[in-house]
């Protein structure tokens, strides 16, 4: 009798040792580390494991609605023994308003600036400065001109001769700023005198440019200097002293334009995006950071930014498969990213329109205004969004494993606290597995036959910790 001897292939492991690689949108799939993600969203994976981001729910500031966090003051006052920080809202109205937090971020009292005389019609900007030897308040807007504010019950007061101002900055006791319609220039004030606007060469003044680098968008106070970002590239003023000394240099060229809501100055350096992606500027030279998330990202008027604590937070635009949150109706912006400058890694919020982002200093939280409603969030550690829970995706790239051959994945292994899917596309076959979160690691079969595999995990339990995903095939 003769018997037919079948040879096993040896079977074989492939481990994804961590999530943290982030997101890789320009690689080929088949060259892509397998610990990267195609697509990761409502995940923190800077420990190596997926975990929940952190929550928010909303603040509720009544009588007012819609909110716009305009600054926050330096300083603080000391109310029976306690510090009570300040900071300054615009109502849906235009009103100006503040309102107290205590050093835990427990909500003090709201207060209305002035009356009802003035309104801004767009949302103003605020810099702190001297005014006759006082603290004051300096707000601009394109549309309001330049409002000051001592503080208290004093009513703010409106500077009749300012420029429309759409960016500004406060450098060696002058105000740089740039201006609605006159994009080839940019103005500074008096010296010690912000609201003095009359042009001579013993008050205000203004400097030309006329280079290829196109309209002046923004300025900023960094490292010494007044940094002018332009349309295509950036430029220096050395501003000290007499304003007939002062000197302008080129110091980047970009061959795409910069979004002048994007630049953010973080610490030792300032971030910004363009139609080539993100890319962090030291005064003197510009790298790319994120660049494998970038050509997700687009870039314009509604893109906002903030920076606390290392941290950069950016809300805008990306480009995305199916919908989740906010993508089911309008909205400006559909993710939140948040990258930290010092590990070089990141995570991003998918489904939330966030229009305005505020760290408050001293409180140790951030808040977000959220949707058409501009609804006032704080961030927090719970796991839910606003009272909803966000799916959460991370999706492998499409891998032969190394081996051009067809095999057969007979099963996938995975730590899981909670309840997730777990997804494996084949060439021409996706199968959907549901595991029930417990301690330990939970054996998954799959016996799956094809040349290539993605493999995908997907949470909608309140939290998570998935970890250590292994697959076994021959």
């Amino acid at each position: 009798m003769n018997y037919k001897k079948i040879i096993q292939k040896p079977r074989k492991t492939v481990r994804l040792n961590s999530f943290f690689k982030g997101v890789d949108s320009i690689n080929d799939d088949m060259v892509a580390n397998l610990n990267s993600a195609k697509e990761c969203y409502n995940f923190d994976s800077s420990t190596g494991a997926l975990t929940p981001l952190t929550g928010f729910a909303e603040v509720f500031l009544k009588p007012f609605t819609g909110y716009w966090l305009v600054a926050q003051n330096s300083g603080y006052s000391m109310i029976d023994g306690r510090k009570f920080y300040s900071a300054v809202f615009v109502d849906d109205k235009g009103k100006l308003m503040t309102y107290d937090f205590d050093e835990n971020g427990n909500a003090g009292d709201l207060y209305e600036v002035g009356d009802d005389a003035f309104h801004f019609t767009s949302k103003p900007q605020m810099i702190e400065y001297k005014e006759k030897g006082e603290d004051a308040m300096l707000f601009s807007s394109p549309t309001d001109g330049l409002v000051t504010w001592r503080g208290g019950a004093e009513p703010p007061e409106q500077i009749k001769n300012a420029p429309l101002i759409t960016s500004m900055a406060k450098h060696s006791e002058r105000l740089f700023v740039t201006v609605a319609g006159r994009t080839d220039k940019v103005w500074f004030s008096d010296v010690l005198d912000p609201t003095n606007w009359n042009v001579s060469l013993q008050d205000a003044g203004y400097i030309g440019f006329s280079d290829e680098r196109g309209e002046c968008e923004k300025v900023l106070a960094f490292g010494g200097y007044v940094y002018v970002f332009r349309a295509y590239g950036i430029s220096r003023i050395t501003a000290y002293g007499d304003q007939a000394e002062f000197v302008v240099e080129h110091v980047f060229s970009s061959g795409s334009r910069i979004c002048p809501s994007s630049v953010t100055l973080c610490a030792n350096r300032v971030i910004f995006a363009s139609d080539d992606g993100l890319f962090s500027f030291n005064g003197s030279s510009v790298t790319k950071i994120m660049p494998l998330l970038s050509p997700l990202l687009k870039f314009g008027k509604n893109t906002t930014t903030a920076f606390y604590k290392g941290k950069f937070y950016l809300a805008t635009e990306m480009l995305t498969e199916g919908k989740i949150g906010c993508e089911n109706g309008q909205y400006k912006n559909n993710v939140m990213i948040v990258y930290d400058l010092y590990t070089d890694k990141y995570y991003l919020y998918r489904g939330i329109d966030v229009r305005g982002i505020f760290p408050l200093l001293g409180v140790g939280k951030v808040y977000i205004v959220v949707g058409n409603t501009l609804k006032l969030c704080e961030m927090n550690y719970s796991n839910v969004f606003d009272g909803e829970i966000l799916e959460r995706k991370w999706r492998s790239p499409v891998s032969d494993f190394g081996n051009s051959e067809k095999k057969t994945l007979k099963e996938l292994s995975v730590c899981t606290d909670y309840d997730i899917t777990v997804r494996v596309y084949s060439d021409d076959e996706v199968i959907e597995r549901k595991v029930a979160g417990k301690s330990g690691r939970s054996v998954v079969p799959i016996n799956l036959t094809s040349y290539t595999f993605c493999i995908e995990f997907v949470s909608n339990d309140y939290s998570c910790r998935i970890a250590s995903p292994t697959l076994i095939y021959y």
